[in-house]
């Protein structure tokens, strides 16, 4: 039993019947007397714990009944025991600690993976759009706040992506024909001049104009100059 503790049958008179040699004088006169005296043997299904000293070491001595007027002994000293329950002490608080640091690494990987990176592909969206990067595509598939968040940003993303264009073709074609304005035109056009010139290709230019299309207005008014101006129907077979 642990580095110096041992094991003794005893009979109903306190006699020792089995023992280690070297121990069983000492183990006699210590716990002979103080087995019978105390009423140990007969109350061993009540007390099962007894101590004293052997060899000017405090010790600690269990009983359990083996048979009929035998009973096992149990003897450790105290201070080993003492020692045991301290290294028992230091091996709880280790895996305590450990447990501890694998809990918070853990719950920081759970954060990292449920809400940290989330928030940071939501930050980089928000910064996206800033930017005037409208095309997102932001994958994160909760049904919690940030996933509420990550749909708004979304249809947000999509709004302003279709303002964008209706701004766009609003700025460069004619509100009352639809066709190219001045502003596509001259866009076009120095496209078409640089072509040309990084080729060493000519380029012609034609320009057609409406005499007199203001008498239109001021003659049957500019809701029928509109809609003389509007470009005819293309009719096919």
């Amino acid at each position: 039993i642990g580095e110096s503790g041992f094991l003794s049958v005893v009979d109903n008179r306190g006699q020792f019947i089995f023992s280690p040699k070297e121990k069983i004088t000492v183990l006699t006169k210590a716990f002979s007397n103080q087995l019978l005296g105390d009423g140990f043997l007969s109350q061993i299904d009540k007390v099962n714990q007894l101590s004293g000293m052997l060899n000017n070491e405090s010790v600690l001595m269990h009983a359990r009944y083996l048979t009929t007027n035998l009973y096992l002994l149990s003897v450790l000293p105290e201070e080993e025991m003492l020692d045991s329950s301290q290294e028992l002490g230091k091996l709880i608080i280790l895996i305590t600690v450990i447990a501890i640091v694998v809990a918070i690494i853990l719950v920081f990987f759970v954060l990292q993976l449920l809400v940290l990176r989330p928030i940071s592909d939501l930050n980089a969206a928000a910064r996206s759009i800033g930017g005037g990067h409208l095309d997102l595509d932001i994958k994160i598939n909760s049904n919690d706040e940030i996933g509420s968040l990550s749909a708004s940003f979304m249809e947000m993303s999509k709004s302003l992506r279709q303002t964008h264009e209706e701004v766009s073709y609003t700025a460069n074609h004619d509100g009352l024909t639809g066709l190219p304005n001045r502003l596509m035109f001259q866009e076009y056009l120095s496209r078409i001049l640089l072509a040309a010139k990084q080729s060493g290709q000519k380029i012609a230019l034609l320009f057609l104009d409406l005499d007199d299309f203001k008498q239109i207005n001021d003659t049957l008014g500019h809701q029928a100059g509109d809609d003389n101006g509007r470009p005819a129907p293309c009719l096919s077979r």
